[in-house]
């Protein structure tokens, strides 16, 4: 059991390695005969998938899911992760235009400290795969999305796409950055993504020793240009460059693995590219909430300690520390006097 929960992402430390379905083969015999049945559905059917996680807004899931089946060109494997919402329903998911006659499998995945359910179903109208993985606890947006990229990899899937359920993606989207991620050297490529008043709010960015900051600058609106960081609510990756990177940190559970992930990807010799004739709508705060709500506030705190740490040299960490900690206390300070004491208890 302990080799099972190393290969699928269960240990906060692991880092992804190919070969995960030969892995389970050899470690649980439980495992492999799920994904072994999953890969006689999907392999050599489907080369790309689409990664999409829930977390108590099945609304938002649902329509993510209808819009992306409304627009398929090709086949897609779109995998729904629930982070263990309360009152979670796959039914409340699954579009009225799919047939709940056409599901293919159901079963239940049990590993050491958390089990799945597992329901997979076929569209016939669109020819694509929808697999809803119900976890029994929050994962997080990093060993989230890093179990399905393994799931993915498990059963021959070659590209995937990690897409917020708040983005709404327009017509020919996936297959544009597909063509781009195809391309020798491509890391990562993320679209040209607006807010909900049609406002662009993403062309690009920039790394920085403290995280990250959007560019709204377009370089060029007909061909994809190199930039520094893409945008976790619509990215693109081929399966065997996630792997050789390993993965999105678990330790930073949500917030800050942009630019901790791209910072990895320059490194390692790839590229991240924004292709300007893709285009989503990305509904801004839906995921961690606005500036001023209590996740928001606590993870850009934490996590901003944490990535100076991870990237910066010991001495740079150190002086970061200092400084940020002294103004998050002045922060505390008109917060307690201006009555806003809850964003105090938010970031602590």
């Amino acid at each position: 059991m302990e080799a099972t929960r190393r290969s699928l992402l269960l240990n906060p430390d692991h880092k992804l390695t190919m070969g995960t379905y030969r892995r389970i083969l050899e470690t649980s015999p439980q495992a492999a005969q799920i994904i072994g049945t999953l890969r006689c559905y999907l392999f050599n059917k489907i080369y790309v998938g689409i990664s999409v996680i829930n977390f108590n807004r099945s609304d938002r899931t649902r329509r993510c899911v209808a819009n992306i089946l409304s627009l398929a060109q090709i086949p897609y494997l779109i995998v729904v992760l629930d982070n263990g919402s309360k009152h979670y329903d796959n039914r409340e998911i699954i579009p009225d235009f799919i047939d709940s006659t056409n599901t293919l499998y159901s079963g239940l995945l049990e590993f050491q400290h958390f089990s799945c359910q597992l329901d997979l179903y076929y569209v016939v109208s669109t020819k694509c795969y929808i697999l809803f993985v119900s976890s029994n606890k929050n994962l997080g947006f990093c060993l989230g999305h890093n179990l399905i990229v393994e799931f993915m990899e498990a059963i021959g899937i070659t590209y995937v796409v990690i897409l917020n359920n708040d983005v709404v993606v327009t017509p020919g989207c996936f297959e544009i950055l597909l063509s781009t991620a195809r391309q020798s050297g491509v890391g990562a490529v993320s679209p040209l993504i607006c807010d909900e008043t049609g406002e662009l709010w993403y062309a690009g960015g920039r790394v920085s020793w403290y995280g990250y900051r959007y560019s709204t600058r377009v370089d060029s609106f007909e061909t994809p240009y190199y930039t520094e960081v893409y945008s976790g609510c619509c990215v693109i990756f081929a399966v065997d460059v996630y792997f050789d990177l390993g993965g999105m940190n678990n330790k930073l559970f949500i917030c800050l693995e942009e630019p901790d992930f791209s910072g990895r990807i320059k490194k390692s010799g790839y590229k991240i590219f924004v292709e300007p004739r893709a285009k989503v709508v990305h509904e801004v705060g839906s995921t961690l909430g606005r500036k001023g709500s209590r996740y928001h506030d606590y993870f850009w705190v934490r996590n901003r300690y944490l990535f100076s740490l991870l990237h910066n040299k010991p001495v740079i960490h150190l002086i970061f520390a200092v400084i940020y900690t002294g103004l998050r206390l002045f922060r505390w300070l008109i917060y307690f006097f201006m009555g806003s004491s809850y964003r105090i208890r938010a970031e602590v």
